[in-house]
């Protein structure tokens, strides 16, 4: 049960990021694979944040689900 709690909390984290600063997160994994850019385009911050949401939320139900499982 302690792994699924940092499982799912790592992901919440992990999602959060994506979530609430996906330039950062461009500047730091994507923007070396483009010559020309110079910051993340819309597509991709709005599928950052989709994502973000996602995972976070997949990470909540992985902490909690253990409890409703017992």
């Amino acid at each position: 049960m302690v792994w699924t709690w940092i499982t799912g909390s790592l992901l919440v984290v992990a999602g959060l990021l994506l979530v609430f600063c996906p330039k950062q997160i461009w500047r730091f994994a994507e923007r070396w694979k483009s010559y020309y850019a110079d910051e993340p385009s819309d597509l991709y911050l709005n599928s950052s944040w989709i994502g973000g949401l996602i995972l976070a939320a997949v990470g909540g139900v992985i902490v909690v689900l253990p409890y409703f499982l017992k």
